[in-house]
């Protein structure tokens, strides 16, 4: 098969690089020009643990050059979804699946806009990597392994995960996926900002009490506004569930940090942002959610007047 992967970053090379591994013909397109020089001049390099693997494959920062996929699945930012679907044009023909697993809510929606949507196919996995340096990843455990799960759903969503269970990853198929997005949502939405704003890992985040009620408050908004919107979720679940994710990753620092500590635009939009836009439309006071949103986006806005 066919692969391009828009967006080779952490997460669009991992899987770029799992199935290019696997015999697929993958394309990544990407504008940041020293990761796809990288990948063109050295292949992709993805480690774990001292463990090496080296693929080669396609790259590009132009999709034109890639030509038509039979499956696309988008890695770029979520604030990007949009802009990057339609300038990949060249890469999407009648028959092309396009699949995203990205952060946050409104992706599939804006990918919608440019490709029917019986050819769209979302979800969420418990996959992931890091950038070491253009062209070289560091892959988690379950990753290595075959270990962690995706989950998709939508139409095509069984030959997407035929083509992904062929590189070696777990997958499932679900009717209930938008329950799984707003799981990994009350996740992320609720470490993501206070991490980045208390500037800590998972670990001190969940083992400091201030920062830990406010986690938790947090999962409880963001189930309040799943509920609402009629997906069945469980608020006590959900912090049961994202206390023992977040055991798994005490060090781990949320992409979100890294994006403020580098200065870079962040995903808070289709998180916490997405969480208050919703809320209010269905009138389920959210305010942790609202005010950590704004918190984040003001840094956004002054990154460069910044006290170091």
């Amino acid at each position: 098969m066919r692969v391009g992967i828009l967006g080779a970053g952490a997460m669009g090379s991992l899987f770029g690089g799992l199935l290019a591994r696997a015999g697929e013909d993958v394309w990544f397109v990407d504008p940041w020009r020293a990761q796809i020089d990288a990948i063109t001049r050295d292949g992709l390099l993805m480690t774990c643990d001292g463990e090496q693997r080296r693929v080669a494959a396609g790259a590009s920062v132009d999709p034109a050059a890639a030509g038509m996929v039979d499956l696309l699945m988008v890695w770029c930012k979520a604030f990007a979804t949009g802009d990057a679907v339609a300038a990949a044009a060249p890469m999407i023909g009648p028959q092309t699946i396009v699949c995203s697993l990205q952060n946050g809510l409104g992706n599939p929606e804006q990918i919608r806009a440019h490709v029917p949507a019986e050819r769209v196919v979302h979800g969420v996995t418990g996959l992931g990597a890091s950038v070491v340096a253009p062209g070289v990843i560091e892959v988690t455990r379950g990753a290595w392994t075959g270990g962690s799960t995706t989950w998709i759903g939508g139409p095509g969503a069984e030959a997407v995960a035929e083509t992904l269970r062929g590189a070696g990853m777990a997958m499932e198929v679900r009717e209930d996926i938008d329950a799984l997005v707003w799981n990994k949502v009350a996740m992320a939405g609720a470490m993501s900002p206070v991490a980045s704003l208390v500037r800590l890992p998972n670990g001190l985040v969940l083992n400091t009490r201030e920062t830990r009620e406010l986690l938790e408050q947090m999962t409880r908004e963001i189930v309040a506004v799943a509920n609402a919107k009629g997906i069945a979720l469980d608020a006590d679940e959900a912090i049961a569930r994202n206390v023992a994710v977040y055991e798994t990753s005490l060090d781990h620092r949320p992409s979100m940090l890294d994006d403020v500590l580098a200065g870079r635009r962040t995903e808070i939009d289709s998180l916490c942002g997405a969480v208050v836009r919703e809320g209010q439309a269905l009138g389920v006071p959210v305010p942790v959610s609202a005010t950590l949103w704004r918190l984040i986006r003001a840094i956004e806005q002054r990154y460069e007047e910044a006290v170091a």
